[in-house]
């Protein structure tokens, strides 16, 4: 089945940038994000389902939100594309594309929905490519390695450029998307976990293993999903102080109830399905009316 012609459209572009990407970071390379050429009613519905590992639960107490790279998420953000190769696994330029694809309807999908909250948000992006000397873990328990990835690979200045020409100008926030292309469950570090670089981070796989249950009680067969926007959407939500919605049980009962379509619970759906509720809202900066509350994410 053919692609529609602004998928097309979107892959084209994507496929011009990675033409012409910067070897390394430079507070110039910071690109403005056109969301224009990103169609999201006939968007490629890709998928993934991400998770935040035990230990790194961020809540409206502790997410430290204002004392890192990345606070509430308003203004105008620069995140580093880092396209990780390790000996086990190399980045192909068309599995990048569809890669960096989710990611862009992820960036253009938070921005419509800020703006229908009057948040100003304004993405800026660059890539490189980092290769680990260490093979990558695909386990949420091993993440050291992501600080020599993103501490090659990061802009210690957080400038970035509006337009040729024009001065170099601050971030308001910064972060770090790891892509990996492996099969593993995405996650998110935000500050508190990411001291080493300063800079705040998600490490986002290629695709995830699902098991899902076919002809019976006994017949249990693993399936590979690839990634969704919606996967690159609850990550970032978590570096900017959102909660995971679905655990423990408790929590995810009345998060069902008062909230069944967010995003921090429904990761798993198409962008066209999910939603940032006023508890997801409150816990990225984006209003300051106090939600109803959840049982304890811990």
């Amino acid at each position: 089945m053919g692609c529609m012609p602004s998928a097309r459209i979107g892959i084209a572009l994507i496929g011009l940038v990675l033409l012409h990407r910067p070897a390394s970071a430079s507070p110039s390379n910071y690109r403005l994000l056109d969301d224009s050429a990103l169609q999201l009613s006939s968007a490629p519905n890709l998928g993934i389902h991400g998770k935040l590992h035990e230990g790194q639960t961020t809540t409206r107490e502790n997410s430290m939100r204002g004392e890192g790279s990345a606070s509430e998420l308003r203004g105008h953000v620069c995140v580093e594309h880092i396209f990780v190769d390790d000996a086990y696994s190399q980045w192909t330029k068309q599995l990048r594309s569809k890669s960096l694809l989710a990611s862009k309807l992820a960036f253009a999908y938070l921005q419509k929905v800020a703006k229908s909250r009057s948040i100003e948000l304004f993405w800026h992006e660059q890539e490189t490519q980092y290769t680990s000397e260490v093979e990558v873990p695909t386990s949420t328990d091993d993440h050291s390695w992501t600080k020599a990835a993103v501490g090659a690979s990061a802009n210690p200045l957080g400038l970035y450029l509006l337009s040729p020409g024009a001065p170099a100008v601050p971030c308001d926030h910064r972060l770090a998307l790891l892509h990996v292309a492996k099969v593993g469950r995405s996650y998110a570090q935000p500050k508190g976990y990411s001291y080493d670089s300063q800079m705040e981070r998600a490490v986002v796989f290629l695709r995830r293993l699902e098991v899902s249950q076919f002809a019976g009680p006994a017949s249990l067969a693993s399936i590979m999903v690839p990634e969704r926007p919606a996967s690159f959407v609850h990550e970032l939500l978590h570096i900017f102080g959102a909660e995971d919605l679905y655990k423990p049980a408790a929590r995810a009962h009345k998060a069902k109830m008062l909230y069944p379509n967010d995003v921090m619970l429904q990761s798993h759906r198409a962008l066209e399905y999910v939603e940032i509720a006023d508890y997801t809202a409150h816990g990225i900066g984006w209003t300051d009316k106090e939600p109803p509350a959840l049982p304890s994410a811990f």
